[in-house]
C-alpha cells in the first residue's frame, strides 16, 4: 500500500471532522483507531515473524 502523491490537508479535515455530530465523532475516532491499531499488529506480527521465524505465530494467524 502506497501513499505517493496523496496530500491532505490538516484544516480541511479538521473542519470536516468538526461538522460531524458528537456521535459521529465518536465513531470516527474509534474507527480510525481500529484501523491504526490493525496496522500496528500486522506489522508488528511481520517484524517478530523475521525476528524469530514463523514458529511464534502458526496458531495465532
Amino acid at each position: 500500500m502506497s501513499n505517493e502523491g496523496l496530500e491532505v490537508n490538516a484544516e480541511d479535515v479538521l473542519n470536516k471532522f468538526a461538522d460531524l455530530t458528537g456521535k459521529e465523532q465518536k465513531k470516527a475516532y474509534r474507527n480510525a483507531l481500529r484501523a491504526a491499531a490493525r496496522i500496528l499488529v500486522k506489522e508488528t506480527k511481520t517484524q517478530l515473524r523475521g525476528i524469530v521465524g514463523s514458529k511464534i505465530n502458526s496458531r495465532n494467524k
